[in-house]
């Protein structure tokens, strides 16, 4: 999985993502660039979700407002729990900011990603939050072992 969270990274680079300035938009070339390409995983294409997800922070408990991109590999484990692996792209920026951040757009159909695209860029949370300017951002691949999908 190190290679698709590098594929992912050399996208980010390629469309030109400042990480100093991270822009959500290029963030999602790269993104739906990343989606259409094949990773080998041991749960194969059955085995993958992809999701958007937006919420805004908390200053009360200091949780991060987040606009992020994921690509999950999903299989069974040995014991029959699931194991996944999830390369993750997220915009970050602090608990205070309000940008009316909230929900969830799955890949309903995996296989249909022109649908799943059109459904996240119709979504008011990716809309409306691309011209925010302060967001911080990071590419990591987080594991887990018995863990149901989002």
């Amino acid at each position: 999985m190190r290679e698709a969270v590098e594929r992912l990274q050399q996208l980010l680079v390629v469309e030109g993502l400042d990480l100093a300035r991270p822009e959500p938009a290029i963030g999602w070339t790269a993104f739906k660039q990343f989606a259409t390409e094949p990773v080998e995983s041991a749960g194969g294409p059955a085995g993958e979700a992809l999701w958007f997800e937006a919420s805004d922070g908390d200053p009360a408990d200091g949780r991060r407002g987040h606009f992020t991109l994921a690509r999950l590999f999903s299989q069974t484990a040995p014991d029959g729990g699931v194991c996944y692996d999830q390369v993750v792209a997220e915009f970050s920026c602090e608990p205070g900011v309000r940008l009316g951040l909230g929900g969830i757009v799955p890949a309903d159909d995996p296989s249909d990603l022109p649908a799943f695209f059109r459904a996240v860029e119709a979504s008011e949370s990716f809309r409306g939050r691309l011209a925010y300017r302060g967001w911080s951002f990071q590419v990591q691949l987080d594991t887990s072992e018995d863990a149901a999908e989002p």
